[in-house]
């Protein structure tokens, strides 16, 4: 979603605004408080202990058809930036 707010055509901001929060950084906001919450990051490293692990299936995540429709074009090196910022 942080990766997607740079070039926002105003559909981020429209969700934000009918879930009655004041902005799309709120909305980015609150969904980082719900999986902290819920302990994802956690999760995601008893399963994957090592970041390097992870960046190294970038390439499997990233498929032509799903990246497609997304806002904003993505690179492998975007991925990889995402799930480093993401990580633990």
């Amino acid at each position: 979603l942080r990766f997607n707010l740079e070039v926002d055509d105003g559909r981020i901001h429209d969700l934000a605004l009918g879930l009655g929060l004041r902005s799309a950084e709120t909305l980015y906001l609150c969904i980082r408080r719900i999986l902290d919450e819920l302990g994802v990051n956690k999760i995601v490293t008893e399963y994957v202990p090592d970041v390097e692990e992870l960046v190294a299936l970038a390439q499997e995540m990233l498929t032509p058809e799903r990246a497609s429709n997304n806002l904003r074009s993505a690179k492998e090196s975007d991925l990889i930036t995402i799930l480093k910022d993401s990580y633990g």
